[in-house]
C-alpha cells in the first residue's frame, strides 16, 4: 500500500483499496478482480492485445491500483496461471489421466495458458516462468520415455492442444483425450488401463 494513503479519500493508509466508484475494496479482493477481470478478457482477445487500461476497466478498479499488485501484464498473466490453473493440475494417477488432465485444463484455461506462452516472447520473467514448467513437465515426462522424446512429446501436447481446443470453434474434448492417447501410448509402448476403454 502507498504511503501517501487512499488516492480517491486523500485518507491515512489503510489495508483497504478504493475503486473507481469510491467504494473500499480489500486488498485480496481487488487483487481477485484483476486476475478475473484478465481470465475474461483473455477469452476474447490475445496476450498481445491487452492493456492495463483494460484490465483495471473490466476490474472496475483505478488503473494505478494494479501497480499494488503486478509488475506488469506478463506478471499478472504468471499470478492469474497461478491462481487459476495450479491448484487443478495435482499430478494423475496414470498416463490416461495425465492426458485427460492436459486436455481438461486447457479446455478450461487455454486462452490463458497461450497467453503466457506469448507473455514468454516479450518478458524474460515470463519467459523464464514458462521455461521453467515446461522443463518440470519434461522432467516428469522422462520417467516413461527419453528425454529427447519426452521433450517432443510435450512440444506435440502444447501445440496440438491449443489448436484443437483453443482456436476451434466446437472443441471435442473426448476426441483430444483418444488422439493424444493414441500417440502416446504407441511411442510409449503402454496398454489402456484393462478396467476403462480410450476416452471413458
Amino acid at each position: 500500500m502507498s504511503s501517501s494513503g487512499c488516492a480517491w479519500h486523500g485518507t491515512a493508509p489503510c489495508d483497504t483499496l478504493c475503486d473507481v466508484a469510491s467504494q473500499r475494496v480489500s486488498r485480496s479482493e481487488a487483487r481477485r478482480r484483476i486476475v478475473a477481470a484478465t481470465v475474461r478478457l483473455l477469452e476474447e482477445r490475445h496476450f498481445r492485445d491487452l492493456t492495463v487500461e483494460d484490465v483495471m476497466a473490466q476490474a472496475g478498479l483505478a488503473r494505478t491500483i494494479f501497480y499494488r499488485h503486478f509488475e506488469g501484464l506478463p506478471d499478472l498473466v504468471l499470478a492469474a496461471v497461478d491462481d487459476v490453473v495450479i491448484d487443478e493440475a495435482a499430478a494423475p494417477a496414470d498416463l490416461h489421466d495425465v492426458l485427460e488432465r492436459a486436455v481438461t485444463l486447457f479446455a478450461r484455461h487455454g486462452r490463458l495458458l497461450a497467453a503466457v506462452e506469448e507473455a514468454a516472447h516479450h518478458d524474460p520473467e515470463a519467459e523464464r516462468a514458462y521455461r521453467e514448467a515446461f522443463e518440470r513437465s519434461v522432467d516428469a515426462t522422462s520417467a516413461l520415455a527419453p528425454a529427447p522424446v519426452a521433450r517432443a512429446l510435450m512440444h506435440l501436447n502444447t501445440s496440438y492442444l491449443t489448436d484443437v481446443l483453443v482456436r476451434a470453434p466446437e472443441p471435442d474434448l473426448d476426441e483430444a483425450v483418444d488422439t493424444l492417447w493414441t500417440i502416446w501410448s504407441r511411442v510409449l509402448g503402454i496398454s489402456p488401463p484393462a478396467s476403462r476403454s480410450l476416452g471413458a
